[in-house]
């Protein structure tokens, strides 16, 4: 849908030559410098409904003409006023653009909240009946991995701790079939909904080079909202004939 952007301040009212003969008209206009276009459209509405406002004929009075000014009878020039108003008013706010929506908090996957603890998502993995594979520490956080989710694509599931809390939750999506165009098309599926659930995306990284003769390309999104971020990430690397490719996305507390 193409939108019509109206710029008030601009906007004038300018009356026409007005005869004797002929009833009073007004075109509503926007400089042409101002990103919008003339409305003189309206013109026309105006002088067919400001017959409605004026005398017949026979009992209006007559108009006479001062410099560039025109000076006509309050009763007259009152309706007319008002509805020329109206008009504008009307335009204005069909082609103002909408307040946009605020983002909702980022809360992470599964139904969880920011304050689980370790023992919370100890019986998570239990209930869901997957596997804890690997425990470590990264970067001063515990790390755990968990694998066999009974969700399409997903390989494993990161939960990052610090101290008692949950502080990051990363899903890892890979296929060792996967062609890098097949990696490129489910990334901007996901991106595309984030972008509709929370809005435009920063972008993090789009770099592609060579290190060691290994061909790495790094690609990343980011949304924020309130005090939590969501990033969306694919990393590949290749050296012939193998090759590595993941596709991330990083549910984590916004730290300073």
């Amino acid at each position: 849908m193409q939108k019509v952007l109206l710029d008030p301040g601009k906007a004038v009212i300018v009356p026409e030559t007005v005869e004797e003969s002929d009833y009073v008209s007004c075109h509503l206009c926007v400089s042409p410098g101002s990103g919008g276009y003339s409305l003189s459209a309206i013109s026309s509405r105006l002088e067919v409904l400001s017959r409605q406002f004026l005398p017949n004929r026979s009992r209006r009075p007559c108009c006479a003409k001062h410099g560039t000014q025109i000076a006509m009878a309050a009763q007259i020039m009152k309706p007319l006023a008002l509805l020329a108003f109206g008009l504008l008013l009307q335009q204005i706010v069909v082609a103002a653009p909408s307040t946009p929506a605020i983002a909702p908090p980022i809360a992470p996957p599964f139904g969880l909240s920011w304050v689980e603890t370790p023992s919370q998502i100890t019986r998570l993995i239990e209930r869901a009946h997957v596997r804890l594979v690997r425990k470590e520490t990264v970067e001063h956080r515990e790390s755990w991995t968990v694998q066999g989710f009974d969700q399409p694509y997903l390989n494993a599931v990161v939960f990052y701790f610090i101290g008692d809390a949950l502080d990051e939750v990363e899903l890892q999506y890979a296929d060792p079939s996967w062609t890098l165009g097949q990696y490129g098309q489910l990334m901007g599926q996901i991106k595309e909904e984030l972008e509709h659930k929370y809005g435009r995306s920063e972008v993090l990284a789009r770099t592609r080079g060579k290190e060691k003769d290994v061909s790495q390309t790094v690609l990343g999104y980011r949304w924020q909202s309130h005090d939590q971020a969501l990033d969306l990430m694919f990393y590949a690397a290749e050296h012939e004939p193998l090759a590595f490719r993941l596709l991330s996305m990083h549910y984590k507390q916004a730290h300073p």
